[in-house]
């Protein structure tokens, strides 16, 4: 891919003119290897990065001016007579390099500071002004260079506010300048803006586990190899985490404790690293115990959890926990023959052999489902109707839709309803209207909701719920009703199900609710206690809640991460389910 044009842009706050100035200019001895003289404070800076980009010069100059600046008149001089003060900075610019003549955009400033939120919204057009130089430059790299002389009062505070606006919509900062006219020098400040990404990253670090802006913040600065390593572990952990690595989140953790430790006490002495030791504590007290580097799954979990991670926080759950309920005997198995086969059939899809033992084993070997290989019921064909047209696929194969007035209502309905239920949840279409004239199709949203209510972590009203799903949530949801629901609701006569063997109302785990799916999984945890296959330290009933709680994180888990029908369970909840488990298992075990 072909480097972008770089397009180079500077932002400055105009001050004005002195009359000490023009009596005494300002003799810089050394602005980019040649003298320079200045009379307006801002020239010093914008000529110096004029001269460092050399062949590549400014495409802009944005000079934020006041209402001073533009209508008031500069001291009088021979050379330019009577102009404003903006008038007077454009010609000492033009008349120092001409490239500038038809660069110079001026924006404008209210000056009225005592109130902050006119101040807030001059940040934000300033900031929104070179954001529409950007987007007519969609082909080219922005770099801003920023001076940071004189301007108005708080001019520092405001410049910084815009250019972090400015660099998290994707402009690329170049240097930051301030000239000094009693020492007649032009500094480079732009460590001071990067202090404040420094500080950025380590939060960023600290929040959500992402290494981006550290990365980029001592991209081009020396590194001590100490803090080269440091990087590179929290790098490493930061994409063990986010990939849900979880056979190396462990190791990754020791070592970024190792790495940690050796920066703390071997840092070098660039101003860079020793601003980033300096905050490193703050890092090691946010992480706690993961890096002691002793840190244990529930302390890992834990901070997936307390940090938002909660796809992360079940996966973890879902491949630690189950070592946890044998380790501790909650629920557990000794015998050799049994672990051997959990763990060879373990391997062959990824599940160590605790997991598998306990999502997996029964008394019998593997179970097969042998569902495939009987004949399609009528609630079959009906269902597999629903997921062909919620994929956008017509074709029902032998279901004849015409024979069932309901269904083929409902399909037409479905059909014709697309936008008008984007009215009805925006609020632009009445409730009765919509029922009026789609009436089959209210009546499946009353069914399937009817049917959600059974579940106990359902708490929506059924407006709620109506605002909340899609037609496409409403076919998939179809799919999962039971086939007497299925008939009723559609009017199917008994005459065209009532001969179909009893064995199509064995259903596919898929086309469970969560409450039967936890019988099949309780009647085998039954099965295999009874036996002596499954033990625990515990009563079979308080072995048996832990279980439910470890198969509750398992649906949730596995909802999110696959087409969940329903958006059912909170953020809140899902956390509250998560360290409820953990604070419950801990309390069990001495």
């Amino acid at each position: 891919m072909a480097e972008k044009n770089v397009l180079n842009i500077m932002l400055a706050f105009v001050s004005l003119v002195q009359d000490r100035n023009i009596a005494e200019p300002i003799h810089y001895s050394d602005v980019v290897g040649q003298p320079y003289t200045a009379i307006q404070t801002n020239e010093a800076a914008i000529i110096a990065v004029q001269r460092q980009l050399a062949d590549n010069p400014l495409a802009g100059v944005f000079l934020v001016c006041s209402e001073k600046v533009k209508t008031f008149d500069a001291p009088k001089t021979e050379e330019y007579g009577i102009v404003t003060h903006i008038n007077f900075l454009k010609k000492r610019l033009i008349e120092a390099d001409s490239r500038l003549s038809d660069k110079i955009i001026e924006l404008n400033y209210y000056d009225d500071l005592d109130n902050i939120e006119e101040s807030m919204r001059n940040v934000t057009e300033i900031a929104g002004s070179i954001m529409n130089y950007a987007q007519e430059h969609p082909n080219a790299e922005i770099r801003l260079y920023a001076d940071m002389t004189g301007g108005f009062r708080y001019n520092s505070t405001m410049m910084l506010a815009i250019m972090q606006l400015l660099q998290f919509n994707g402009i690329k900062l170049g240097k930051v300048l301030y000239s000094d006219p009693a020492k007649k020098k032009v500094f480079d400040a732009t460590s001071l803006l990067g202090l404040f990404n420094l500080i950025s990253g380590a939060d960023e670090f600290v929040r959500f586990g992402s290494v981006e802006t550290l990365q980029d913040y001592f991209q081009d600065a020396p590194k001590t190899q100490d803090l080269d390593n440091l990087l590179q572990a929290m790098q490493r952990f930061s994409d063990a985490i986010k990939m849900c690595r979880t056979s190396i989140i462990k190791d990754e953790l020791r070592t970024l404790h190792v790495y940690l430790q050796a920066f703390k006490e071997n840092h070098g002495s660039t101003l860079q690293e020793n601003l980033f030791a300096s905050i490193i504590m703050t890092l090691k007290n946010e992480y706690g115990s993961l890096l002691e580097g002793e840190a244990t799954e529930f302390d890992i979990i834990r901070w997936c959890e307390r940090k938002g991670f909660l796809q992360q926080a079940m996966t973890l759950c879902t491949e630690w926990l189950p070592g946890y309920l044998v380790k501790h005997k909650i629920a557990y198995t000794d015998n050799p023959g049994i672990i051997l086969a959990c763990e060879q059939e373990g391997r062959k899809t990824g599940r160590n052999w605790q997991q598998y033992f306990l999502t997996v084993y029964s008394k019998t070997g593997i179970e097969v489902d042998n569902s495939s290989a009987r004949p399609m019921s009528l609630a079959d064909l009906l269902k597999a109707s629903f997921l062909s047209a919620s994929s956008g696929n017509k074709n029902f194969g032998t279901l004849k839709v015409e024979r069932y007035p309901q269904l083929a209502a409902f399909f037409q309905e479905l059909k014709n309803a697309d936008y008008d239920f984007i009215l009805l949840k925006s609020k632009k279409m009445k409730y009765q209207s919509f029922e009026n004239q789609y009436p089959m199709l209210m009546k499946v949203f009353h069914a399937i909701y009817n049917v959600n209510c059974r579940n106990s972590n359902f708490k929506r009203s059924f407006m709620d719920y109506l605002l909340n799903t899609t037609l496409e949530k409403t076919l998939n949801s179809l799919a999962v009703l039971s086939p007497q629901v299925l008939y009723e609701l559609f009017e199917i006569p008994a005459s065209d199900y009532t001969e179909e063997s009893k064995e199509t109302e064995s259903k596919p785990e898929i086309f469970m609710d969560i409450d039967e799916k936890w019988q099949k999984y309780m009647n085998r945890y039954h099965a295999l206690y009874k036996n002596g296959q499954l033990k625990s330290s515990l009563r079979y009933n308080d072995m048996l809640n832990c279980l439910k709680e470890y198969f509750q994180i398992r649906v949730e888990r596995n909802q999110i991460n696959h087409a969940n029908t329903e958006d059912i369970t909170s953020v809140t909840e899902i956390r509250e389910m998560i360290s409820g488990t953990l604070n419950h298992w801990k309390s069990i075990v001495p």
